[in-house]
């Protein structure tokens, strides 16, 4: 057995976000229509950047359209910053 101690890579999403600095490239995985999409962490992010105005100037990869074009998925991350 190993005797190094094993660290959970497990957190909430505000923890999660934190670790996202300006500039960065944040790639999302979900299947789009709420199903799958990470909207904890997606809110999580929105809410730091209301609060702190960052991270900024993120770049921002998905592979399918995570978004209605309205209030989910990744549309709340659309916005100047």
């Amino acid at each position: 057995m190993n005797s190094r101690s094993k660290t959970s890579k497990i957190t909430d999403a505000d923890s999660a976000v934190r670790l996202i600095q300006s500039g960065s490239t944040v790639e999302f995985c979900g299947a789009g229509g709420g199903m799958t999409e990470p909207t904890a962490i997606i809110n999580a992010l929105v809410t730091r950047f209301n609060e702190e105005s960052r991270p900024r100037e993120l770049t921002l990869l998905h592979a399918s359209g995570l978004c209605d074009r309205n209030d989910m998925g990744m549309s709340p991350l659309a916005r100047d910053g």
